[in-house]
């Protein structure tokens, strides 16, 4: 009797891509930070309830922080971040029957291991980037794995024992501006009457658009008339 005791795997294949809000790309590495963090995770088939967990895998920084470090690499004419997960088991039990699937994802986390979850924006290198995680279907269209999930198994085919899934996280620059304000009296003239000592209160639309809430402090002008309200994320706003 023989047996054969390979076990089908597959591969995740991550790019992760850095742009402005306007989709132009952003490949001065100057302006990125030295490296971000990948956390491959898994749960059973039909234990979509359960809690995700995070895979032993060999590439992981260390047994308490299971996740990969990424850091850009040159290669032809420009820098590209990617990293590969490979040999993945397609099974929980390959010698089951029947047999049940692995469904995976892939997660960008802080240093701490903080996952960021689709849509949500974080801090990394002193900039603020939302996070979006998107694949290629066989139908040509778009999703997120992170909400449809990955099964490796359904990728295999006859030709195609050990598949690779292609996937991209995108991280969305998050532009940060300063609101400088000038008071002057009225009827004065250019550099001359301004105001010291008034007070501003600046507030933004709620996440629903319905109404605005203040943030921050209220900032009072100085002696040149002058008050700033700094590191404003998008939105809309009012004084």
């Amino acid at each position: 009797r023989f047996q054969n005791n390979n076990k089908p795997t597959g591969n995740i294949a991550v790019t992760k891509k850095w742009e402005k809000t306007d989709g132009t790309p952003i490949i001065d590495l100057k302006q990125l930070p030295k490296s971000i963090y990948l956390q491959l995770q898994r749960k059973e088939k039909g234990q979509e309830d359960t809690e995700w967990k995070a895979v032993d895998y060999p590439g992981n920084i260390g047994p308490e922080k299971k996740w990969v470090e990424v850091t850009p690499k040159y290669s032809g004419s420009s820098y590209v971040w990617s990293y590969s997960f490979m040999d993945l088991e397609q099974y929980v039990n390959s010698a089951a029957d029947p047999k049940v699937r692995w469904i995976y994802r892939v997660m960008e986390v802080d240093a701490e291991g903080k996952v960021i979850a689709s849509g949500e924006k974080y801090t990394v290198g002193g900039k603020t980037y939302r996070v979006a995680y998107s694949i290629d279907t066989s139908t040509g269209t778009t999703t997120d794995p992170t909400k449809t999930d990955i099964e490796l198994a359904a990728f295999a085919t006859a030709d195609v024992k050990q598949p690779t899934v292609n996937m991209t996280v995108t991280n969305t620059y998050l532009e940060e501006l300063n609101l400088k304000i000038t008071k002057k009296g009225k009827n004065t003239t250019e550099g001359e009457g301004r105001l010291s000592g008034v007070e501003f209160k600046l507030e933004k639309k709620d996440s629903t658009g319905t109404w605005f809430e203040q943030i921050g402090s209220p900032k009072t002008t100085d002696n040149n008339g002058i008050a700033t309200f700094e590191k404003l994320g998008q939105g809309t706003y009012r004084l």
